[in-house]
């Protein structure tokens, strides 16, 4: 998980790399980068009994009960009832996972509660939105890569907690401009504060995209690749009206892959972009078959 796929787009006519970091963990994995750095962090926790809070449209869910069934961990998803059912938690369940149902959405709550409820059984509860130094590290990794081989002026990172956006900072020299596109929220000071200090960095450009809400996805416009709907897809929209602006060569940072969080590829979502949805109906029935789990 320590290199990531770049692919070359022409936008407006400016060159724009766009790294397809979501593929550093293909499906069956969750298809999001989120997932670096959280191999490394689990491996060194001795408890066998692992926590994780997802809202509906996250995907920490998948990512951690897809790297628990590597390390033989036992993962609680715990994620608001009216969702507990969707595509995201069953591909939990699919990778051993048990999805606890909770009556409340408010995710401060949802976490407390749900950590309490881990401890109760002995285990560990995995920090609040999966914010782990393993993994601005491991993003910090790739992205020297990536920065160092294509020379970028302009960087843009779709920005929900901080986390990848934060690794791209830590291997960015000054020169390089890192925009930052997130959405409506009155968190941005707690995001802000938690990449400056991750990062040591200030002057930190974070762009509100009007109307976009946490959780809203965005049909209305098509990339050339696949990118998650509720985050990638915003900034790359961003990218395209804000091109003539942006100082080339550009680098895209796509964080996840095309997925629906109630339906997954349907009715025409792409996914990964390798397994196609044939691929991934096969895969679904033949673990749920194996495992007997139902939705």
């Amino acid at each position: 998980m320590t290199q990531t796929i770049v692919e070359e787009h022409i936008v407006g006519g400016k060159q724009v790399f766009v790294a397809r970091d979501d593929l550093c963990c293909p499906f069956p994995g969750c298809n999001n980068a989120k997932a670096r750095g959280l191999y490394e962090h689990l491996k060194n926790i001795d408890n066998d009994v692992v926590g994780v809070v997802d809202t509906c449209v996250s995907r920490s869910g998948w990512c951690a009960a897809w790297v628990g069934s590597q390390l033989n961990k036992k993962v609680y998803v715990f994620v608001p009832r009216w969702c507990s059912d969707d595509f995201f938690r069953t591909m939990a369940k699919l990778h051993g996972a048990s999805v606890v149902p909770t009556a409340v959405g408010i995710y401060n709550l949802m976490y407390n509660s749900a950590k309490r409820q881990v401890e109760q059984m002995g285990g560990y509860m995995l920090p609040k939105y999966l914010r782990l130094r393993e993994s601005v590290e491991s993003v910090a990794e790739v992205a020297s890569d990536v920065l160092s081989k294509y020379r970028p002026k302009t960087v843009v990172v779709p920005v929900g907690r901080g986390a990848m956006i934060s690794g791209v900072l830590k291997s960015a020299d000054n020169n390089v401009v890192v925009v930052g596109v997130t959405h409506e929220t009155n968190n941005i000071d707690d995001v802000v504060k938690y990449i400056r200090d991750m990062t040591g960095r200030h002057g930190i450009a974070l762009k509100t995209v009007t109307g976009y809400r946490y959780g809203l996805a965005d049909y209305n416009i098509n990339p050339p690749f696949p990118c998650d709907l509720y985050y990638d897809r915003w900034a790359w929209q961003w990218l395209v009206e804000h091109i003539n602006q942006l100082e080339e060569p550009v680098v895209f940072w796509n964080v996840g892959g095309e997925w629906h969080h109630e339906t997954g590829l349907y009715p025409f979502f792409r996914g990964d972009g390798v397994v196609d949805r044939d691929g991934v109906a096969r895969w679904v029935e033949g673990r749920r078959a194996l495992l007997q789990v139902s939705t």
